[in-house]
């Protein structure tokens, strides 16, 4: 009998490293080229040396913390505890060139909001928007695909039933989705099915996997609290389960790229077109740089950090 896989919510990260915009039954979510319309195209730069800053960064935990939510032709940024923060999204300001990873991107500075990110996170930050492409610059991409500031793929896909799988390699109380931080979530397939759907259609969208999603030690972050609270990166890293033995890497959901835009509903059914016969412990390529250069390998130590950097060389960050 046909698995009967449905859609059941979507997410879209406005800004990079904070909570989602989440998409339930009923409602519709546009999908361009990049991904979700409008995804990761803001994001916190560190105010001196203008690399990134995201949850992966020790002491960022808290942006989590930050819920923003398009509304009409405005970005709000949200947070307990502060004022709510009002950003135009054709505001102009201050142009500057940020560093995310191996890549050199423009961007627009926003006084504002790097104001209130600054006050809510007690450190100095610049709330930037992205002003030009930034090229994928995968293996796994076309030459000329581009994407925001998400870490080189437009979309990851999960399915409820890895997240139940992933809880009996843990902790129950300490697993829940949001610490996978997907876009899609699929329902009634078996459990890592998302990682063997080469190619699947949902309404007008199709999507196309590129490579099984090798997580870093965002994960160990309670997106409820902000908070790191339990060792889940290196507890999945460890599981025959989820240790893809190719790569050492603990892997849950799926990266994907979009074969064709779309509008689609929460709640609409998933047409697998092609299914692999490999899936999440299959081998990649880790490196997804087309080619390596100084600058690009320059970049992408500065955005790691020394701690990021020593973390990644001992295997504790993926």
């Amino acid at each position: 009998m046909e698995k009967q896989i449905t859609l059941v919510e979507a997410r879209n990260y406005l800004i990079k490293g904070c909570a989602p915009q989440i998409y339930r039954e009923g409602d519709e979510f546009p999908i361009d080229q990049e991904g979700p319309v409008n995804q990761r195209r803001w994001k916190f730069t560190d105010e001196t040396n203008h690399i990134f800053r995201t949850q992966r960064h020790k002491g960022f935990g808290r942006l989590a913390l930050v819920q923003p939510a398009l509304v009409g032709d405005n970005l709000i940024l949200r947070a307990a505890g502060m004022p709510d923060c009002t950003v135009p999204c054709d505001e102009s300001g201050e142009q500057i060139t940020t560093t995310i990873w191996d890549a050199d991107v423009p961007v627009t500075v926003h006084a504002d909001a790097s104001k209130w990110i600054s006050d809510f996170m007690k450190k100095k930050l610049l709330f930037v928007q992205q002003a030009g492409d930034r090229p994928v610059n995968s293996i796994y991409a076309p030459e000329d695909a581009t994407v925001g500031f998400a870490d080189r793929f437009p979309l990851t896909a999960v399915s409820k039933e890895t997240i139940e799988k992933s809880k009996h390699a843990a902790l129950p109380s300490t697993v829940d989705g949001n610490r996978y931080r997907y876009n899609l979530l699929f329902a009634g397939c078996e459990a890592q099915d998302e990682n063997r759907m080469a190619r699947f259609r949902i309404g007008s969208f199709v999507g196309r996997a590129a490579k099984p999603c090798g997580r870093c030690n965002t994960i160990n972050i309670n997106q409820e609290t902000g908070v790191e609270d339990v060792e889940l990166f290196d507890i999945l890293k460890n599981h025959p389960n989820f240790r893809n033995p190719h790569t050492g890497e603990p892997i849950i959901s799926e990266n994907m790229l979009v074969e064709n835009p779309g509008v689609i509903t929460i709640g609409s059914p998933v047409e697998v077109l092609e299914w692999s016969e490999y899936g999440w412990n299959r081998p990649y390529t880790t490196n997804h740089l087309r080619q390596k250069n100084i600058r690009g390998i320059w970049n992408t130590a500065k955005s790691l950090g020394i701690i990021g950097l020593w973390r990644k060389l001992r295997g504790k960050d993926g």
